[in-house]
């Protein structure tokens, strides 16, 4: 300190002043130059969005747009998993198809060639984003019917026609040239479009297949003469007692012909106000509750019967006795009816499902049915 206090004139004048502020600064420059270049490397990486380069004279250009693919989620062995997987496969394929095909709007020559970054090598190849979107559409087993009627392969080759017109030589003045926006715009369009198409297939494939159900229909309404004959009531040859109402099961094309035990149900009102309704009407000819409809087959439904001058519902009722099942005719009269509305209803005895419905005028004095 001594040295410095006696000798500072000496080194900061003349020759020797202007030497050390020389040395001083090659120093600085030296260690500024010796300092590592901050920056981002990233090679062989998926990138979410994109990384953050810092420094300076960086350039980072990752095509990476966003698009969010709600499939609803199938169990493993579910029906329809097949397309499901392959839907789920393609929407990812597209997505990093792309991304690779973005790299045709990359202007390189634009910029310094120091200090890019470089992100995934690998997809800088636009040519292979086309490949790989082809390949992924081309190669569905599963869904290709589907893909083949919405037409997806030609709205992916637009897509390709404007990226490679990217690379057309054109006059520099031309106007409406491909831009990265305009593909981006394009492509978001396309996985839109295919996530819609993917929903719509694999919501039809998890569609319950109709069930087959008996083809019932009304051929006719009118009065018969019944007798009884104990355990069940006929058609006899006397004045006309009673109302029947005839179904039909009969056969369609392109359908599944099924039969089935078919269960009646009789409401009877004024118009307003029910007075009565019973189920398990009887059938003519038939010993049961229900009557077995076969494919073609024709029953008669009993839907009313005059009892001294009175019109009562018909039922069958079971009775279990000697270990065995036993229908015994029950009478319901319908007190005070002279005219009104009958509301039939058929459905299957085993599964409940409602098979027909209809309404029928019905008068007592004269005895008559007619369909509404």
């Amino acid at each position: 300190m001594n040295w410095l206090s006696g000798n500072y004139k000496w080194l900061f004048d003349g020759f020797a002043g202007a030497s050390v502020i020389a040395l001083v600064g090659w120093l600085l420059k030296t260690a500024r130059r010796s300092q590592p270049q901050t920056g981002t490397k990233i090679g062989n990486s998926r990138v979410t969005g994109s990384a953050v380069a810092t420094g300076s004279h960086n350039l980072q250009n990752v095509n990476s747009h966003n698009i969010n693919v709600t499939l609803p989620v199938l169990a493993s062995g579910a029906p329809g998993r097949e397309r499901y997987d392959e839907w789920r496969e393609l929407t990812h394929e597209i997505h990093e198809a792309f991304i690779h095909m973005g790299q045709a709007f990359n202007s390189s020559d634009r910029w310094p060639q120091g200090g890019i970054i470089d992100i995934d090598p690998e997809g800088n190849d636009y040519q292979a984003g086309i490949q790989r979107g082809d390949r992924a559409l081309r190669s569905r087993l599963f869904i290709s019917d589907t893909l083949a009627t919405e037409k997806v392969l030609d709205k992916y080759r637009q897509i390709i026609e404007y990226v490679v017109s990217a690379h057309t030589p054109r006059d520099p003045n031309q106007r409406g040239c491909p831009t990265r926006n305009g593909f981006e715009m394009k492509a978001r369009a396309f996985e839109d479009e295919l996530a819609r198409i993917a929903r719509v297939d694999i919501g039809q494939s998890l569609a319950v297949p109709e069930k087959p159900c008996p083809n019932i229909s009304c051929i006719g309404a009118n009065t018969v003469s019944l007798e009884d004959i104990g355990d069940r009531l006929v058609e006899g040859s006397s004045e006309h007692n009673a109302i029947v109402i005839r179904f039909a099961n009969d056969a369609r094309t392109g359908v599944q012909n099924v039969g089935g035990p078919i269960k009646a149900s009789l409401r009877y009102s004024d118009g307003e106000n029910e007075i009565c309704g019973v189920t398990g009407c009887c059938w003519l000819d038939e010993y049961e509750d229900f009557a077995q409809f076969r494919v073609d087959g024709r029953h008669k439904l009993i839907a009313g019967m005059l009892v001294d001058g009175e019109l009562v519902a018909l039922t069958a009722h079971r009775i279990y006795a000697h270990r065995r099942t036993f229908f015994d005719i029950e009478r319901h009269p319908i007190q005070n009816f002279q005219a009104g509305i009958l509301l039939v209803r058929l459905t299957n005895a085993d599964t409940g499902d409602l098979l027909y419905e209809k309404q029928f005028n019905v008068s007592v004095n004269p005895l008559n049915i007619k369909s509404i």
